[in-house]
């Protein structure tokens, strides 16, 4: 389980965006609605939560607006039979889709324009495709909207509408899969650290879903405080734990990084 901070500094989001996060999206569950996701006045956020919002996070960070992602994910939770679509594997396949079928123009009622990456869907605007209708994807320039959907090859070749931009393959290589659920997360290669991005890992089976080395399930943080208690001498805190004193070098790195991470969002 983690803190909401832990879960800011994995994932590089600021405390408000993840708080907003849990109200309109993963509030929006039955899980949270049972009550399990708040104990007290702290939120509790378990490994599906991490990778929800880190995932959410990433869409935002493309352009995807909440209110759009919060109906997109009801549609999503229904479709995939799961609290946790944005995570899901399936979503890789068909999310674009997903969102294609959302319904866009939710905070701006004025003129119905939503704008994702430079590309747009008007509220009310929709086209058939195999008779399904589908908001209709403009593009937006100084002389204002402008359909690029005109005619079904076209549409038919633009089903996604875009989308497929937003929801990037490389957002999905860091996570193991069982089958569809997310098992495992390799945080490194998204932190910018220089060793192996798959050296550490947070899986929920082990550790409670601390970070741990992946090939010895040792916890990071336990390394550091063995490394301080035996005088700063990695070969002794290599040996206590049966690792190398590498394996201890990039615990110390990615602890390192973590409090920086933290410190930031507390800051």
């Amino acid at each position: 389980m983690y803190r909401t901070s832990e879960v800011c500094a994995m994932v590089g989001a600021k405390k408000q965006f993840v708080y907003a996060v849990i109200k309109r999206i993963l509030g929006s569950g039955t899980r949270a609605s049972n009550g399990d996701l708040r104990t007290g006045r702290f939120y509790v956020l378990s490994f599906g939560d991490l990778l929800e919002i880190r995932n959410i996070h990433s869409f935002h960070q493309s352009g995807v607006q909440l209110s759009v992602l919060a109906e997109t994910a009801r549609r999503a939770r229904t479709r995939f039979d799961t609290n946790y679509p944005f995570s899901d594997r399936r979503f890789l396949t068909e999310g674009a889709e997903v969102f294609a079928e959302t319904r866009i123009g939710i905070e701006n009622h004025s003129d119905g324009w939503s704008e994702i990456d430079g590309k747009g869907i008007l509220a009310d605007a929709t086209i058939s495709v195999n008779d399904i209708p589908y908001p209709r994807i403009v593009s937006k320039d100084n002389d204002g909207f402008v359909d690029t959907a005109i005619g079904f090859e076209n549409v038919s070749h633009r089903k996604r509408w875009g989308f497929e931009e937003v929801v990037d393959p490389s957002l999905f290589e860091p996570i193991d899969y069982d089958r569809y659920e997310p098992i495992r997360w390799y945080p490194i290669g998204e932190w910018g650290l220089r060793f192996d991005p798959r050296y550490i890992c947070l899986d929920p089976a082990y550790a409670f879903g601390s970070p741990i080395l992946t090939k010895h399930r040792v916890r990071t943080e336990t390394l550091r405080d063995s490394f301080f208690a035996e005088g700063r001498d990695l070969q002794a805190a290599a040996l206590t734990y049966d690792v190398s004193t590498e394996a201890v070098n990039i615990a110390l790195e990615f602890e390192r990084e973590k409090e920086r991470r933290l410190a930031l969002v507390e800051a």
